[in-house]
């Protein structure tokens, strides 16, 4: 309803036939059915869930393509213990320079994020040492953590931390590491750039285990591809 689509209709229906599911099962097994509250509740959190992610899909606005994302991977390597790495990797039919003057802007780029809903820079332009304020949106709960940018190259990329308030050892340490160059090889003479995004970063949590913890991070990253692909 928020999004104006008549796709609510179909999200009302599958809600009201759990509803009717779970009444049903009441009915035959009566009180020995003890275990149906934490299935109700899961079920009805997963529902909210996707149908939210569907809503905010649909209202997520229309960006002017300044550039055209020719195709784009996810790629994980180097998983030990609780360590994680992900490589994000788009190629753009832009040059390098026009593809800088997206994602040297900060404020702007960092947004394009599955949580990231706004970015603010410490001083007024960036460079290595500048402190960053990331103002985070996950499931509707916004929270606050912050970076700073380790490393700045002019023209081809940089590299900011993502860090808890309590600390570098909580939280999901982790680091955005951004990178520009260009794609020589072109069959049909066009011009081309690779941007490529690496996640690095530590598990901590002690109460989802470490393998949920990377399909959940792999999950947003694949999301985070989604948008880069509509909005560079």
């Amino acid at each position: 309803m928020a999004a104006r689509s008549w796709t609510c209709l179909a999200w009302f229906a599958s809600a009201g036939l759990l509803v009717a599911g779970f009444a049903y099962c009441q009915r035959l097994f009566g009180d020995s059915m003890g275990w149906q509250f934490p299935i109700q509740m899961g079920a009805g959190v997963a529902l909210s869930v996707l149908s939210a992610e569907h809503a905010k899909r649909l209202l997520e606005p229309k960006r002017e393509r300044g550039s055209v994302v020719m195709s784009s991977s996810v790629q994980c390597s180097r998983w030990k213990g609780r360590n994680l790495d992900i490589l994000i990797s788009l190629d753009v039919v832009c040059a390098q320079v026009e593809l800088w003057s997206i994602i040297h802007d900060l404020p702007r780029f960092l947004t394009i994020d599955p949580f990231h809903d706004d970015v603010t820079l410490m001083r007024a332009s960036p460079a290595v040492g500048v402190d960053l304020v990331l103002s985070h949106n996950a499931f509707g709960w916004r929270f606050l953590r912050f970076g700073r940018i380790v490393a700045w190259q002019e023209g081809s990329g940089y590299t900011f931390s993502d860090l808890s308030p309590r600390g570098p050892r909580a939280g999901f340490p982790h680091v955005f590491i951004v990178k520009l160059e260009p794609i020589t090889e072109s069959t049909d003479f066009t011009t081309r750039s690779r941007l490529t995004i690496r996640v690095r970063g530590r598990w901590t949590s002690r109460l989802a285990p470490v393998w949920l913890g990377r399909l959940w991070v792999w999950l947003v990253c694949r999301e985070h591809a989604r948008l880069l692909r509509q909005g560079l």
